[in-house]
């Protein structure tokens, strides 16, 4: 293959039946580093040196898209009582079970940790019924990413009876990177009576690569 212009002939490459690639023109930086062609379909060296085939990108690409769910989710099988400390955000207690997975993020107790290389914007949500107690207490539910609560995501609800069930939802736009996690938290804002979330569910949409500006 040959780039030539008027009578300058600019820069040459050629590819050996071995894939090997010469320049003809070492003085060239954009073609002086490659050095062959790769058909691996997995893209796995992370090499500069190697330019990959149609077909190669075309099985990296059939096999990181439409194979995911579009969200990952958890819901609490096993309701706890939250231990509260007035004004202090604490992680809900109980027993998460993942119900939708995604290669990129591992479910561990009321806790996603994405494991992408790449940073990513998430949509997540998280809905709730919640028990308190005593009566007449007000409390309050956010999203924490690496243990600090995200402030948009934060919602208050207030149990009049010890016998009420309370609900509530909330939603969540953070950018995360490698293991940074996200989970639910509770806080009562009257006093140090303790809460149950009776039910609960969390999870965000599937993750957008890249972004621009500052989020939490």
């Amino acid at each position: 293959m040959s780039t030539a212009g008027n009578s300058e002939r600019r820069s040459a490459i050629y590819v050996s039946n071995e894939g090997n690639i010469t320049n003809a023109n070492a003085s060239d930086a954009k073609l002086s580093t490659i050095s062959g062609v790769s058909t691996d379909g997995t893209l796995g060296t992370n090499s500069d040196a190697l330019l990959p085939t149609e077909k190669a990108i075309k099985t990296y690409v059939d096999g990181h898209t439409g194979s995911a769910p579009a969200i990952v989710e958890c819901y609490f099988s096993t309701p706890a009582a939250t231990v509260l400390t007035l004004n202090t955000w604490t992680k809900a207690a109980g027993t998460s079970t993942e119900a939708a997975a995604h290669p990129d993020f591992t479910h561990s107790n009321n806790r996603f940790t994405y494991t992408g290389a790449n940073n990513i914007i998430i949509h997540g949500f998280a809905s709730f019924s919640v028990t308190a107690a005593t009566n007449n207490k007000v409390f309050e539910f956010g999203v924490a990413k690496n243990g600090t609560i995200v402030t948009p995501s934060i919602m208050r609800r207030k149990i009049s009876t010890g016998a009420d069930v309370g609900t509530g939802a909330l939603h969540f736009v953070i950018t995360m990177a490698t293991n940074d996690y996200f989970e639910f938290f509770i806080r009562n804002i009257t006093d140090s009576t303790n809460a149950t979330l009776e039910l609960m569910n969390l999870g965000c949409m599937a993750p957008t690569p890249a972004y621009v500006g500052t989020i939490p």
